[in-house]
């Protein structure tokens, strides 16, 4: 009896999407269909173009474990470089051949009795254009980047204003800055790298709203020599070995962020402020400082941004925002700070309707509906849903780790659903659901780690209203990489197949339990062999 086919859909070609379609391509021999609403791949590093965007996390970690690239310019690479190493993988892997641009995912729809996926998709250049594709495996691979807040909550008046205004992850390359007055809300990672860039010029005058303070870092950027990189090229493992000392240099960040290591988190902060008051006008230090704990919100690896701050045609404005005029904004001083242009820096939407996808079970019930009965997102690891058989979603809830890098993560969530699929292709298993007392007893477990941790102590885009923590990981990337090395099938219902796979799992954890105490058995009575010979030739 043949094994029947098992097609896989992944929704997005962003960084998630091609390193899906890799490992299953590498592992399975299964070429996945994926559906990009963008006309190319990158997804973030696509889209976001504005001034200074670049990563916060060193070049050499944030990349492919099997696609090391000798050849980075800096420690910290721009967008532009990041997106051309992506679309090299890409290119590199033909993945062109199973990739649809310009679609956008409409809804998917479980369909039980054929256990598959009902997806429609539109043409993004024809709306009136839809289509209908089927697969047995959906990957949701849209990250937590892919929504901006463009309309931040609270904020009246957004519509009034007569200048120009768009979202930083949506910068207008089309609108010129010299000799204009901008307007840019927020003070986070974004602006923190496009004010510099753009207050280059004098004739530019940027008037920042800053809200909250952000606790900002030095970033030891460096450029990477010539000399380096031929190493790094020619020297085999020479950059395995650099890259494995990033790791564990990064990852043991991860002891500043429980409430526990007071002593440790008291000398991280103090070494901070003292970074922050050496660079940072002394008028704005007591708003600059902030009042909350260092690591509650993201921390800032400064581009630039402090010393951006005494130059003549910057001004930071910390009253809180009123309203939005036609002319400007009005703050709660009394002021009306007037303005061409209006940049919203305000980060991306992390809630249930934003991070979810209209993916429906058999029920009828979707998980944007599913999370909000919850709480707010969860998953399984990361990578799991219950009630949605076949379903996985990466760069997930409660995956960030906020120390080290996205793309470490993002490879063990896909190494998880490669393993879920594998009995799908060898033993004909139909579908793998995870249980809702397995989701439960985990997110039970994992929320009482994360609320001993810094994130729980303020509001920001990691945790939710309610209280509930929904985008970080609360312990080091190296514990999350043992817990997502090989799925538990006792975990999930199986449907189909022609073995119980988690009966055949077991069954292999003993036979290598049994031979491992065989084994020390054997050497136990070779030892007292040969310590009874030592006796007696003693004697």
């Amino acid at each position: 009896m043949s094994k029947p086919r098992v097609r896989v859909a992944v929704i997005g070609a962003g960084v998630s999407g091609i390193i899906a379609a890799i490992e299953f391509k590498k592992k399975l021999g299964i070429e996945v269909d994926l559906f990009e609403r963008e006309p190319r791949p990158g997804g973030t590093w696509f889209v976001n173009t504005y001034p200074g965007c670049a990563c916060d996390i060193p070049s050499h970690w944030y990349s492919l474990s099997s696609e090391q690239n000798p050849y980075w310019s800096q420690t910290f690479s721009s967008q532009g470089e990041i997106q051309a190493y992506w679309e090299h993988v890409f290119e590199k892997y033909h993945l062109e051949r199973q990739t649809r641009f310009r679609t956008s995912f409409v809804r998917a729809d479980w369909d039980a009795q054929r256990q598959l996926y009902v997806i429609q998709l539109e043409d993004m250049d024809d709306r009136s254009k839809t289509f209908t594709h089927e697969a047995e495996v959906l990957v949701s691979a849209i990250g937590g980047f892919s929504t901006p807040t463009e309309k931040p909550e609270g904020m009246k008046g957004l519509e009034r204003f007569h200048g120009t205004t768009f979202h930083s992850a949506r910068w207008r390359h089309d609108i010129p800055l010299t000799g204009k007055r901008v307007g840019v809300i927020g003070n986070g990672c974004s602006a923190a790298q496009f004010i510099p860039i753009i207050s280059n010029d004098p004739q530019t005058r940027i008037i920042n709203f800053s809200r909250t303070p952000s606790w900002i870092a030095p970033r030891f950027n460096m450029t990477i020599s010539n000399a380096q990189k031929k190493a790094f090229a020619s020297i085999p493992y020479l950059q395995t070995v650099y890259r494995a000392g990033l790791v564990s240099l990064l990852d043991a960040r991860w002891i500043t962020w429980p409430l526990s290591n007071r002593v440790i988190r008291e000398k991280v902060e103090k070494q901070t402020i003292a970074y922050m008051k050496s660079k940072a006008p002394a008028e704005h230090l007591d708003f600059l400082i902030p009042k909350y704990p260092m690591g509650c919100k993201r921390i800032i690896m400064d581009p630039g941004y402090l010393d951006a701050l005494n130059r003549p045609n910057v001004d930071l404005i910390t009253s809180p925002i009123d309203t939005v005029t036609e002319k400007g904004i009005l703050t709660q001083d009394g002021r009306e700070h007037e303005f061409d242009v209006l940049i919203l820096a305000t980060g991306f939407d992390f809630s249930s309707r934003a991070m979810g996808i209209s993916v429906y079970n058999e029920k009828g019930m979707s998980i944007t509906e599913q999370w909000h009965s919850q709480g707010g997102p969860q998953a399984f690891l990361g990578a799991t849903l219950s009630n949605f058989p076949n379903f996985y979603v990466l760069l997930a809830p409660n995956v960030v780790t906020g120390h080290t890098s996205a793309i470490a993560s993002i490879e063990c969530e896909v190494n998880y659903a490669v393993k879920m699929v594998a009995p799908m292709v060898k033993q004909g298993v139909r579908s793998f659901t995870l249980t809702e007392k397995a989701e439960a007893d985990y997110n039970s477990w994992l929320h009482k780690r994360a609320n001993n941790t810094v994130w729980s102590q303020c509001s920001s885009w990691y945790r939710h209203g309610n209280g509930k923590i929904v985008a970080a990981w609360p312990g080091t990337f190296a514990y999350y990489w043992w817990l997502t090395r090989t799925p538990n099938f006792s975990h999930y219902d199986q449907k189909g197949g022609s073995r119980n796979i988690a009966a055949m799992a077991r069954i292999k954890l003993w036979a290598r339990i049994i031979a491992l105490l065989a084994g020390v058995a054997v050497l136990q009575l070779y030892g007292l062999a040969r310590l009874r010979e030592v006796i007696r030739a003693r004697l």
